[in-house]
Formats: C-alpha cells, structure tokens, sequence
C-alpha cells in the first residue's frame, strides 16, 4: 500500500514540475517547428483555391496531426499553427485580414471585405493569416522589395471632399484622390489622401495601400486599388 501511496504522490509531484508545465515556445527548438508546420499547411493547403474556409482548416488539420505523428511538431504547439490556420481568408472569397490599434494594442481580425476593414478603423493587411498581419507597432505591409512595419492611415487630408481633393497635407505632399474597391458587390471606399508631391499613381510606395502608390491622373481619372485583382492604377469612374 505504501508503494501506492507513493507511486500516487510521485505522479502529483510530476504532474505539477516545470517540465510538465511547459508551454508552445519554452523549448529551443519550437518557433523553428511552428515555422516549417505553417510552411508544410501553406504548401499543401493551397489558401487561394480552397472551396471554402472549413475544408482548408480541415486540410491544415491533417498536415499538424502528420507532423505531431511523426515527432516532427509537439502537441503543445499544435494549437498555435491551427490558430494562425483558422484565422485565414482562405475560403473567404473578398475578406482581408485587418489590422487594428485599440487600448490593449494591435489587434486582427479577418472581415468580409476591405471597406468592413477600414470602416471599422483598421488597415487591410496583404496576409492571409491573422498571425502575419499585426505586430507590436500596427499593421505589417510588404513590398517586392523590402518589408515595411507601419500603421497605414488612409484618410489623411485635412478637410477635403472627394473627388476634388483639395485639402492640406504635410510639406512635400499634395492632397489627391483615391478609390478602394474590394471587386465584389460593396460600394468603394473613397477618400482623399495624402502623397509625395511628383509621385505618379502605381506601384511605388511600400507605404500605401499593398503598395499602391497615391499620385494624380490625366483628367476624369482618379487613382485607386481593386483588393480582389490587386490591381492599381488610374481608374475612370
């Protein structure tokens, strides 16, 4: 019996040690296993053809439980790559992950659309993961060739009313047009924002919206971004 007894009291003792405690991160070895878990879901998941959002969290499911079989990611940080996998557009035809500042700080969301994202006072992050579309300083945007961390603010003008544009900006920048549209049945987003003086609409600025840098058009024109063709450029409404 006391061989029981403390056999019982072993196991409590273990149960509550440290090692037994330890979360998804606490090991070495385990951002690099969360990594190569989420690039294995990437490739065989494919995010842009998935026929709906349940079938490719249900194939990003099968890739996590193949790797955890085979030792090659822990059961503790399974939940943290199906997380970054369920917090996806993929299977969401129009959505976008979307960024924003509120008093506990940066926070993501997928919404149905661009306009939703903005509306709501976030940026629309070119990620398709939650995971990838926030840090500490806001939203995180990419470029072809760099990677630029910044807090996109799109309505930037002062007291301005599209498509005339004329309101202030800051030294070297004009006040132009710009359209978003989502390419879907949502009414575009309009505004009047700020940009450097000589720059031409097109892609040219890391810091806009995907890198669609705001500049004038030819008369009539008005520079915008299409979020579902990812497309920009001068657009004649």
């Amino acid at each position: 019996m006391r061989t029981i007894i403390g056999g019982l009291a072993m196991l409590v003792i273990l149960s509550w040690s440290p090692a037994a405690r330890a979360a998804c991160g606490d090991e070495p070895g385990d951002d690099a296993a969360i990594a190569a878990a989420r690039a294995d879901v990437a490739t065989t998941c494919d995010c842009a053809s998935a026929g709906s959002h349940h079938a490719y969290v249900a194939c990003a499911r099968g890739v996590v439980r193949a790797r955890v079989d085979h030792g090659l990611l822990s059961r503790r940080c399974r939940l943290v790559v199906m997380r970054c996998a369920r917090r996806t557009t993929c299977g969401r035809p129009g959505a976008v992950t979307c960024c924003r500042t509120t008093a506990r700080g940066p926070r993501c969301a997928v919404r149905r659309s661009a306009e939703r994202c903005l509306s709501a006072g976030g940026c629309a992050g070119s990620f398709t993961s939650c995971c990838d579309a926030c840090n500490a300083s806001g939203c995180v945007t990419t470029s072809t060739t760099t990677t630029t961390t910044t807090t996109l603010a799109p309505f930037t003008c002062g007291p301005s009313q599209y498509p005339t544009c004329g309101g202030t900006c800051a030294v070297g920048q004009q006040c132009v047009a710009f359209v978003i549209s989502d390419g879907q049945n949502a009414p575009p987003v309009t505004n009047c924002v700020c940009a450097p003086v000589g720059q031409a609409c097109g892609d040219n600025d890391p810091n806009g919206f995907f890198g669609c840098g705001a500049g004038p058009c030819p008369p009539n024109g008005v520079c915008g971004f299409d979020f579902f063709g990812e497309l920009c450029g001068c657009v004649y409404p």
